[in-house]
C-alpha cells in the first residue's frame, strides 16, 4: 500500500470497513459477486479481458441507452452519438476493471447501468462543453469506474431507501478514495483516472467527500464527474429530470462547476416547460420561518464554535460553513420575499424545489459535518445538541 492510502486509512480508519470486505473480511460473509470478486483478485496471475465486460459489452450498453426515447438523457446523449462510439471504442479496459464491471453486471446489475449512463453522460458534457478530443474518452474512462468502490460497500447501504446513519454514512463516503486505491495499485491507469475517481463527491466550495476539497484542488475530471453524478441521481429517480438536475446544479452558486454543468442547463432550457406550477399555500407559508431559520442557525454554530475545543469546535466549523453556504443559496433566489400573487408559475415551481432542497441539506448537516471525525464520541457530546436539536426542528415541513 502507498504512503497515501496509508495515511488515508490512518486518518480516516473507517474506511478500513470498505477495504475489509476486499482483503480480509470471512469469504462467507460476502455477497456472492464480492465473493467472485475476492477469488479472482487474489488469483490475480489468472485474470484476462474475457473474464468480465469487454469493449462489445460496453457498445451494446451504449447503443441500447441511445435507443431508448423514454430516457429523459437522450436528448443530451444524441447529438454526440459518434463521439460517444468512438470513445468506448478507445477506453483501454484493464483487466481488473472488466472482472469488476463483470461482477457488477451480474451481482448489481442497478450498478453497472449507473456506470453505463455515468460513461456515456461524461463523455457528453466534454464533448458538449467543446473540451479537447483527448478529454472524451479519459472522462469516459472515469465515469465508468467511478463507483468501482463502492463494490465493497455494505450493499444494504447502496439500496436503503432512507437515510443513512451516521456509521452507515462513513462507511460509503470512504468509496471514492476505495475505489481510486484500487484503481492505483490493481491497474496501470494514469494518476488522473484515479484522483477524478476520488474527487466526484467533492464540491468547489468544499463541502463534499471525501476529503472537503477547495477549487482547483479538485481536477478537471473531477468537477466533471461531479456535475455527472449528481444530475443522474436526479435524472434518474424524479420526473421533470431537466428542470430538477438543472435547478440542482445552480442551487448553491459555487459548489459545482459551471463549465460542466453548462449543457445539462442548456439541455434543460431546450425541454417543455413542466405543467406543476401551483405553489400550494402550505408550502408558501414555510418561506418565512425557513428565511428566519438560517441565520439563526448560522449563529448559534458561530456561538457554540467560539466556545468549544477539539473535535466538536470542528465539527461547530463544519456547520458553519454549510449554513453559510445555504445562505448563500436561499438569498440568491430572491423569491422568497415576494407576495404570493407575484410570484410566476416557473417560479412557483422553483419555490418548490428550493425549499425541499433546504430542508433536506438542513436535515443533513449534523451527519456530514460529524462523520470525518475519527472518533464518534463527539456526536454524544451534551454540548451540540442544541445544535441538534435547532437543525432538526427547521429541517420539518411547517404544519
Amino acid at each position: 500500500m502507498n504512503a497515501p492510502s496509508e495515511a488515508f486509512l490512518q486518518t480516516h480508519p473507517f474506511a478500513a470497513l470498505t477495504l475489509a470486505n476486499a482483503c480480509a473480511a470471512p469469504l462467507e460473509a460476502l455477497a456472492p459477486h464480492q465473493q467472485l470478486i475476492r477469488r479472482e483478485l487474489q488469483q490475480g496471475g489468472s485474470l484476462q479481458a474475457g473474464n468480465g465486460v469487454d469493449h462489445r459489452a460496453l457498445q451494446h450498453g451504449l447503443a441500447t441507452l441511445l435507443d431508448s426515447p423514454a430516457d429523459p438523457l437522450c436528448d443530451l446523449l444524441r447529438p454526440c452519438a459518434k463521439a460517444l462510439v468512438e470513445g468506448v471504442q478507445a477506453l483501454p479496459l484493464h483487466p481488473v476493471v472488466c472482472l469488476l464491471l463483470g461482477s457488477a453486471q451480474a451481482g448489481m446489475p442497478a450498478s453497472y447501468q449507473h456506470a453505463l449512463r455515468a460513461m456515456a453522460l461524461a463523455g457528453a458534457l466534454a464533448w458538449h462543453a467543446r473540451a479537447p478530443a483527448a478529454l472524451l474518452p479519459r472522462a469516459m474512462l472515469v465515469g465508468l469506474v467511478h463507483d468501482i468502490g463502492e463494490m465493497y460497500v455494505n450493499p444494504e447501504y447502496l439500496r436503503a431507501g432512507r437515510q443513512l446513519d451516521l456509521v452507515e454514512y462513513r462507511q460509503l463516503a470512504a468509496h471514492p478514495h476505495v475505489g481510486a486505491m484500487l484503481l492505483t495499485q490493481l491497474t496501470d491507469y494514469p494518476a488522473e483516472i484515479a484522483r477524478a475517481v476520488c474527487e466526484h463527491h467533492e464540491r468547489l466550495d468544499g463541502t463534499g467527500y471525501p476529503f472537503q476539497l477547495l477549487g482547483t484542488a479538485i481536477s478537471p475530471l473531477g468537477q466533471l464527474m461531479a456535475v455527472a453524478e449528481l444530475a443522474l441521481g436526479i435524472v434518474d429517480a424524479r420526473p421533470h429530470a431537466a428542470e430538477r438536475a438543472s435547478f440542482a446544479l445552480k442551487f448553491v452558486p459555487g459548489e459545482l462547476s459551471g463549465l460542466w454543468a453548462g449543457p445539462i442547463t442548456h439541455w434543460a432550457d431546450q425541454q417543455p416547460r413542466t405543467d406543476e406550477a401551483v405553489l400550494q399555500a402550505p408550502m408558501l407559508a414555510e418561506l418565512g420561518p425557513l428565511d428566519e431559520a438560517l441565520p439563526h442557525l448560522q449563529a448559534l454554530a458561530e456561538r457554540l464554535s467560539d466556545q468549544l475545543d477539539g473535535a466538536a469546535q470542528r465539527v461547530a466549523q463544519r456547520v458553519v460553513h454549510r449554513l453559510h453556504r445555504l445562505r448563500i443559496a436561499w438569498n440568491a433566489m430572491g423569491l422568497w420575499s415576494l407576495p404570493a400573487a407575484a410570484i410566476e408559475p416557473q417560479e412557483r415551481f422553483d419555490i418548490a424545489l428550493a425549499t425541499r432542497e433546504l430542508r433536506y441539506r438542513i436535515s443533513t448537516v449534523g451527519r456530514d459535518c460529524l462523520w470525518p471525525e475519527a472518533d464518534l464520541r463527539v456526536q454524544a457530546d451534551a454540548r451540540l445538541v442544541p445544535l441538534w436539536l435547532a437543525l432538526s426542528k427547521a429541517s420539518q415541513p411547517a404544519r
